[in-house]
């Protein structure tokens, strides 16, 4: 009787049918190895997606707390909250300019740029902020809104110009805008 080889029985590679051990060839390895790798470029390309993303929604919540700023600095201007009319025509913050009923449109001859935090700044300046302020006219009286309309743009180095109805925005990569009336009747 023949006693069974004791190398071959306890080997966990079985005996192909052409006589050769079973496992993996180069190629095949090559073509595992390359198929991973393709699969961590495309996992690379959609983070680099997701961190733009990300950085697009912090401009743009950053931007809104600004406009929301400006807003109520306009309205600062408008009817106290007691009901009586505020004697102010210019704000705090931005220092913006509120015209007389029965002048025409008014906007600044410059941009505010502020930088992260919505401060006038001087330099790393992040976000710019240009309005328009449409007073109403003398024979529509002192309840008639003044209208206005307000535009956050970043970055810093972005222009707008225009009138109120098309404004030119020019080297922005994202930007936020609102309208309001109020009166200071």
């Amino acid at each position: 009787m023949l006693l069974p080889d004791p190398i071959r029985n306890t080997s966990h590679v079985r005996p192909s049918p052409g006589g050769r051990e079973a496992g993996f060839s180069l190629v095949e390895a090559c073509m595992a190895i390359g198929l991973v790798a393709f699969c961590l470029v495309a996992l690379l390309g959609l983070f680099q997606i997701g961190l733009s993303q990300e950085r697009q929604a912090v401009d743009q919540v950053r931007a809104t707390h600004i406009l929301a700023a400006v807003s109520d600095e306009f309205r600062g201007l408008g009817r106290l909250p007691d009901g009586s009319s505020s004697t102010q025509t210019r704000g705090v913050r931005y220092k913006l300019q509120l015209p007389s009923s029965g002048a025409s449109v008014l906007q600044p001859s410059a941009s505010l740029k502020v930088d992260e935090q919505g401060e006038i700044a001087t330099a790393n300046e992040a976000y710019v902020i240009h309005y328009w302020i449409t007073p109403p006219s003398v024979t529509q009286g002192i309840y008639a809104p003044y209208k206005l309309r307000v535009i956050v743009a970043w970055p810093g180095s972005a222009s707008i110009k225009g009138a109120v109805e098309s404004p030119e925005l020019k080297n922005i990569r994202g930007y936020v805008e609102t309208t309001l009336e109020f009166n200071r009747g």
